[in-house]
């Protein structure tokens, strides 16, 4: 990162590190070698966006951890309604098979009782 104070640009080393804790959420370390204010403005704006429960980051983590959830149970309801649907056109289709398979004989029926009116 660059700084500028009364024109003369100052270097000042900047060393950027990203993990995930355990819970999941990335934790951004930076080093940087100034005795400004910047760093405390940085660690404040940091800590507002990453702060347990309230922070921005946490509160999209569990925005997205809740739609998760209930994507998850309307998926489960579909399956669901899906199983039952199936189950059923199963059944209609086992009725239809059976009586086109009893089509053959009953039209076998059907024309001896044809032939054997005068």
């Amino acid at each position: 990162m660059i700084g500028s104070i009364s024109g003369v640009i100052i270097f000042i080393p900047l060393i950027v590190t990203a993990c995930r804790s355990s819970s999941g959420m990335v934790v951004v370390v930076i080093i940087i070698a100034a005795g400004s204010g910047f760093v405390q403005n940085l660690s404040t704006s940091l800590n507002a966006l990453i702060a347990s429960g309230s922070g921005s980051l946490s509160l999209d983590a569990q925005g997205l951890s809740s739609t998760s959830q209930s994507l998850s149970q309307t998926i489960s309801d579909l399956q669901d309604a899906f199983n039952t649907k199936q189950q059923n056109l199963f059944l209609v289709y086992s009725r239809v098979n059976a009586t086109l398979q009893e089509l053959p004989l009953l039209q076998q029926q059907l024309s001896q009782q044809l032939a054997s009116i005068p």
